[in-house]
């Protein structure tokens, strides 16, 4: 399975490490890295049995593997697969658990808006989705047009949300504990002084 460096249009990014995780440092690359897997030991095993996992959620869920380039995002690798006929995406993600909200919210929004997932396995962290056309994108469009199409976009995405899941609120409040962390393990690319204004201002 080989992996570029382009990205996927619906792969969603965020955080660097899973919430609670503590950062080994010792073992953690010192560089930043492109695939969030890459900078940590578990993670480059991850990336060294992504051949044979894909192998596996193929034979699972009755797929081919498609023609076309693999793109990777920090945190997920997406290949293009079939089903039968229909050509779709299969999602890899690292860490594993982050797809837990994620696919929860697909599922609430069953392709109303986002991208529809068709399967999912949160413990190996995989995803089937359909396959969209990241050709099309509203940067054609006339500026006036393309808002028109985002706020009914937002407009479907508007539903509630499930049980359980986290509000932008808090998430938002966890942000000031990670920014520390977060520059270690990227290599300190943002000055000190703009890290100690945000943790201030926070």
């Amino acid at each position: 399975m080989e992996v570029s460096n382009e990205r996927h249009s619906t792969g969603p990014h965020g955080p660097t490490q899973a919430q609670g995780a503590s950062p080994d440092h010792s073992e953690r690359t010192s560089e930043p890295v492109d695939f969030a897997a890459a900078g940590d030991p578990k993670g480059r095993a991850r990336i060294a049995e992504l051949p044979a996992l894909t192998s596996t959620m193929c034979q699972r869920w009755g797929l081919e593997v498609g023609d076309g380039a693999t793109w990777t995002g920090y945190h997920a690798v997406v290949a293009p697969v079939r089903r039968g006929r229909e050509p779709c995406v299969l999602k890899l993600t690292w860490p594993p658990d982050r797809i837990v909200d994620e696919s929860r919210a697909l599922a609430a929004w069953d392709g109303h808006g986002p991208v529809r997932m068709l399967e999912v396995d949160v413990h190996t962290g995989a995803m089937l989705l359909e396959q969209l056309n990241a050709r099309r994108t509203l940067r054609d469009l006339d500026v006036f047009d393309a808002a028109a199409v985002a706020g009914s976009l937002l407009r479907r995405l508007a539903v509630p949300a499930p049980s359980g899941l986290r509000g932008l609120q808090d998430l938002a409040r966890d942000i000031p504990g990670s920014l520390v962390a977060r520059q270690e393990r990227l290599g300190h690319l943002v000055p000190k002084r703009w890290l100690d204004a945000a943790l201030r201002l926070s």
